[in-house]
């Protein structure tokens, strides 16, 4: 067995004496393996199209619906200590009763399974049917099936261009509350202020 051991350890030393420095390699000696470096730098390769994804579900009779009633994607995530997802490039969906998707886009988010939010901050879009709205920031509180924002909101829509002090959105009914609601609507045409 010592034998054995031995030879394993003779041939391991020899496997590995090849890859120990002999001193520099002569000037005109290319170095296997390592390619030329480019003149300029290079762009990072593309990253991938995988997107994580958060759900909250709501109950419906007999358990759990099978569709997400409010869906976060992004493709850059990290976790907090409290378990909350910060993430990056948001894109949402929440999903009425009625089967009407409405989506929102923005820079950054934050998704609490506890205390079943999401926030969404910079540059918020949300978007159902023909109506857009644009904000700051907008939360989730998936209990009450709203969203809102206490800060101004921008809407446009087919010939109405409106803004508000603040909104509240409830997607099961399609309404929209706002608060100080300014702006103009063409009507055939016209424009009414």
């Amino acid at each position: 067995m010592k034998r054995l051991c031995a030879m394993v350890l003779l041939f391991a030393a020899g496997a590995l004496l090849p890859a120990c420095d002999r001193g520099p390699a002569p000037a005109d000696a290319p170095v296997p393996g390592v390619p030329d470096a480019p003149d300029s730098p290079q762009p990072p390769p593309p990253a991938a199209a995988r997107l994580t994804e958060f759900f909250f579900y709501r109950a419906g009779q007999g358990g759990v619906e099978q569709r997400p009633s409010f869906v976060m994607r992004t493709p850059a995530v990290s976790i907090t200590v409290e378990g909350e997802a910060l993430l990056e490039q948001v894109e949402a969906e929440i999903h009425g009763r009625d089967n009407e998707v409405t989506t929102i886009r923005a820079e950054r988010g934050r998704f609490d399974q506890q205390a079943k939010t999401a926030t969404m901050e910079g540059a918020v879009v949300l978007e159902r049917g023909t109506m857009r709205v644009e904000m700051e920031d907008l939360v989730w509180l998936d209990e009450q099936r709203m969203a809102r924002t206490d800060n101004p909101v921008r809407i446009l829509d087919e010939g109405a261009e409106l803004a508000a002090e603040n909104l509240e959105f409830h997607p099961d009914e399609g309404a929209l509350f706002l608060d100080n609601l300014a702006g103009d609507v063409t009507l055939a045409g016209r424009t009414e202020p």
